[in-house]
């Protein structure tokens, strides 16, 4: 079983506006690529990490009445109000290490800024494989820190590597997906496509918004252990200028094909 604690459970206080602005933030991009992967009726999908649902629900719409979409997540409260509009969703509230996975079951495997959290991620990689069909498809979408670090001197950088630090001992790595697609290559599939995914987002934004609420949440457990987090504040706070923009994680994106 997973040791993580991971900062970021949906049953935090505003844990559903926060993965509405997550997926306001990446859905676009996801979508694009289930187009290009060519996601059709009749397909057979996992989705590990379900989180807010937005992903399970394009991919319900996709695959119709013919396919079926499996949802993975140790919290499955927002998913499941999904059960309304779509018949073809199986949600199962499991940690996915602890479960055995079907074999040659799923035509399309699914993650997204979730192996990063889990600090077993490179066995659980290894494990997503064996579900495959022979020619199915693994698609990743993880989340690293490369672009903040090399690409901002403000106080934003220094909040962030901080952060890094503290969520690194709580099992989370956001250095890990640089070199995702090599380790998938690695394992035997075909790479597709391999790319990233840069955003820059202005202070005030609902990305601000995001990122505001996502820092906050380990300043508050900062907060917790007794030390001063005035300088956290201050930081925090500098996201709400509008006239300042500010690099996002890199989504490092892998789509590879299994023989």
């Amino acid at each position: 079983m997973s040791t993580t604690l991971y900062t970021w459970d949906n049953g935090m206080v505003a844990g559903r506006r926060r993965l509405e602005l997550l997926e306001e933030i990446l859905d676009a991009a996801t979508e694009r690529r289930f187009n290009s992967i060519g996601v059709r009726e009749g397909w057979a999908c996992l989705e590990i990490g379900a989180g807010g649902g937005s992903a399970c629900d394009m991919l319900c719409r996709r695959v119709g009445a013919s396919g079926h979409v499996t949802a993975i997540d140790i919290d499955t409260r927002f998913v499941r109000n999904l059960r309304r509009f779509h018949s073809n969703l199986e949600i199962r509230e499991e940690n996915v290490l602890d479960i055995e996975l079907p074999a040659a079951a799923f035509d399309l495997v699914h993650t997204r800024f979730t192996l990063v959290h889990i600090p077993e991620r490179e066995a659980l990689l290894e494990k997503l494989i064996p579900a495959l069909k022979p020619g199915g498809t693994l698609f990743l979408e993880e989340p690293d820190g490369h672009s903040i670090d090399t690409l901002d001197n403000s106080a934003w950088h220094d909040l962030t590597m901080r952060i890094f630090d503290i969520i690194d001992r709580r099992g989370s790595n956001i250095l890990w997906a640089r070199g995702l697609p090599q380790r998938v290559l690695s394992l035997g599939l075909h790479i597709v496509r391999a790319d990233v995914d840069l955003p820059y987002f202005q202070g005030g934004s609902n990305q601000a918004e995001f990122w505001k609420m996502t820092w906050a949440k380990v300043r508050d457990t900062v907060a917790d252990t007794g030390i001063d987090v005035a300088r956290w504040d201050r930081e925090l706070a500098a996201l709400d200028d509008r006239s300042r923009i500010f690099p996002g994680l890199m989504n490092v994106t892998v789509i590879a094909k299994k023989p």
